[in-house]
């Protein structure tokens, strides 16, 4: 099995999702029987999230794991990482204008990313997810979060770090 964990972000202060995959060559598989086929409409999207291999087996249990790897807090006066997201399109016109992007944050799903231009009175769907390693707020986190620090967006979802 792969246990490398790899970094994909190389923020000093901001909390990191690092994660790994698992490969079915490096897991001695030789021995594997093939799963039973799902159904027809389950078929096509197992088979687009499966890992890519030669082998006829098929790879159960998790593909991706993360971790926590940074859980620091920021220094005072740092650029929130939301914010520097919502700024990478200042440069990118939306219907033939150009605006100041900013984080709105009372969208219904924390992990995507939302801005609103600085006085503006509407939000856009910049992104359909945040970076990995984002924070969101605990409430919205799957279950729960007892701290705040603990919850960050991995693959769209708001986790904890007890499930990430």
């Amino acid at each position: 099995m792969h246990r490398e964990w790899k970094s994909k972000e190389s923020r000093a202060c901001v909390r990191r999702a690092e994660k790994r995959r698992r490969r079915l060559a490096d897991a001695g598989l030789q021995n594997a029987t093939r799963a039973p086929r799902p159904a027809a409409h389950a078929h096509a999207r197992a088979r687009a999230h499966a890992p890519k291999h030669h082998s006829p087996a098929v790879c159960v249990g998790v593909y991706k794991r993360f971790h926590i790897c940074n859980d620091k807090p920021c220094p005072p006066g740092s650029k929130d990482f939301r914010l520097q997201q919502c700024e990478a399109f200042n440069r990118k016109p939306m219907a033939g204008q150009f605006y100041a992007w900013i984080p709105y944050m009372d969208a219904p799903n924390p992990c995507e990313l939302n801005c609103r231009p600085m006085g503006g009175t509407f939000y856009a769907r910049l992104n359909a997810t945040v970076v990995d390693g984002t924070a969101c707020p605990a409430s919205a986190a799957t279950p729960p979060a007892r701290d705040a620090a603990l919850a960050v967006c991995v693959s769209g979802i708001c986790k904890t770090q007890h499930n990430v």
